[in-house]
């Protein structure tokens, strides 16, 4: 199932990271997605920082590559930090401590939130901005196809469910004997299958 016949499409996010050495040969056509902006200015120091950091703690073990929660967290932190640097210069803010189990929130918490969904950032994981309901919008998805030496981009998926491909390499070299012929297509999850009838044509 390895073969140039199957395709295979991996919806995580850190795609780069997935280690398929001897799982899969250089016939295999395997795409998946990437969330990282490997443009960042930052963006190589922080795989250093994190290569440094695995060094020290797990010597017995190779560096697997940045793990994309990370590279979130880090985002994470710059958006709150700046949604706090603005709210600080509308208004006086100050640090009361608050019990867990009182009634009590902290009274800039809504002005922070609002502050928070004003955001705009490029960060390591791409754009980062929020919708009024305070979901992320505007970001991107790279399409990545396994390749010999690693990964190379073939398309960009936007958050406007725009798809660009910039490349034909996807297309399936099919033998005449699979024409006229049905197909079963299936997902991981079990539940979701589908017939299709292969043309001769791609």
């Amino acid at each position: 199932m390895t073969s140039a016949f199957y395709k295979y499409i991996l919806t995580t996010m850190d795609f780069p990271t997935l280690h398929l050495d001897g799982i899969v040969d250089e016939n295999s056509n395997v795409l998946g997605f990437s969330m990282f902006n490997t443009s960042h200015p930052f963006y190589l120091e922080f795989v250093r920082s994190l290569n440094m950091s695995w060094r020290e703690n797990c010597e017995l073990s190779p560096y697997p590559g940045p793990a994309l929660s990370a590279a979130l967290m880090f985002d994470a932190v710059h958006v709150v930090v700046g949604a706090v640097r603005e709210l600080n210069r509308s208004q006086e803010i100050g640090v009361r401590q608050l019990a867990c189990a009182s009634a009590s929130i902290w009274q800039h918490g809504t002005s922070l939130m609002n502050y928070l969904r004003m955001v705009e950032y490029d960060g390591l994981t791409g754009r980062v901005e929020f919708n009024s309901k305070g979901q992320r919008t505007n970001y991107t998805l790279r399409v990545l196809e396994k390749a010999p030496d690693g990964h190379r981009e073939v398309g960009v998926w936007y958050s406007n469910r725009t798809l660009a491909m910039n490349a034909t390499s996807l297309a399936l070299d099919a033998p005449d004997t699979l024409a006229n012929k049905t197909l079963v297509v299936t997902t991981i999850l079990g539940s979701v299958a589908g017939e299709l009838t292969a043309s001769g044509h791609r």
